[in-house]
């Protein structure tokens, strides 16, 4: 075991110590702090009842399916905006308008457009997603230096392998730092429709339905796994990142 992992594993263990420790004296309410027996009763209680493998499977899948979609479609709208000066100018205050918007105020509209299943949660998560690949490939596309594609030309490249040998390599690692932080996002937008538009499925539907009935084992319950879903889905992509974009800070 490394430095890093032992280190890890006794800040985690002094959490759950002091979380016993405060349960236990009932320094905090029970209304506002579980047990950790509690919240291990009531995994165990979802589990054996298949209720908490349905309701990862939801969350996860919708996650997939919406940062997916908003991954692919935004990259390819960064680049194309990205392509042209006129347009990344043109484009600016409508990006800037765009990412102000809070996604929770976009809910309604996906309702409307989508109904209450899931096709809205997966439109919402796939808009926020979108909207961060889509900025963060524009500012990789931007910010290859000039130098290095003036050599190409005098290497005599073609526009398209100067985007393939060049472009592509140089901007990978922002769309990279886009998609983690996209993927954090459509966690938590994936987690935050489910409570909004709420169909009775996946975590957040269980953290809304925990919160009504003040059962406060399966909020923190819900809270846990919403958390290391997304701690998953970020070590994934960081994996990625660090066997697709090798060359970083070389």
């Amino acid at each position: 075991m490394s430095s890093r992992e032992f280190d890890r594993l006794g800040l985690l263990a002094l959490v759950l110590v002091l979380w016993t420790v405060l349960s236990k004296l009932s320094l905090v309410s029970p209304l506002f702090l579980a047990s950790p027996g509690g919240v291990v009763n009531a995994f165990l209680d979802d589990l054996q009842s298949g209720r908490l493998g349905r309701d990862l499977a939801a969350t996860a899948l919708r996650i997939i399916a919406g940062f997916g979609l908003g991954a692919l479609l935004g990259v390819a709208l960064g680049a194309t905006v990205a392509s042209s000066k006129r347009l990344s100018t043109a484009a600016a205050p409508f990006v800037d308008f765009a990412r102000s918007v809070p996604v929770t105020a976009l809910l309604p509209l996906f309702l409307l457009m989508f109904g209450i299943g899931s096709s809205a949660k997966v439109a919402a998560i796939a808009w926020s997603s979108g909207l961060v690949m889509m900025i963060n490939t524009i500012l990789g596309f931007e910010n290859v230096p000039p130098a290095r594609l003036n050599v190409g030309r005098l290497f005599g490249l073609s526009r398209p392998a100067l985007v393939r040998q060049i472009v592509l390599p140089d901007a990978a690692a922002q769309v990279f730092v886009g998609l983690r932080t996209a993927v954090s996002l459509a966690v938590v937008v994936g987690i935050v429709s489910e409570m909004l538009l709420s169909t009775g499925d996946g975590i957040g539907g269980r953290l809304y339905d925990a919160s009504v009935l003040y059962d406060t084992d399966r909020v923190y319950l819900g809270i846990i796994l919403a958390g290391t879903l997304g701690y998953l889905f970020n070590l994934t992509v960081a994996v990625a990142d660090r066997r697709v974009v090798h060359w970083r800070g070389r």
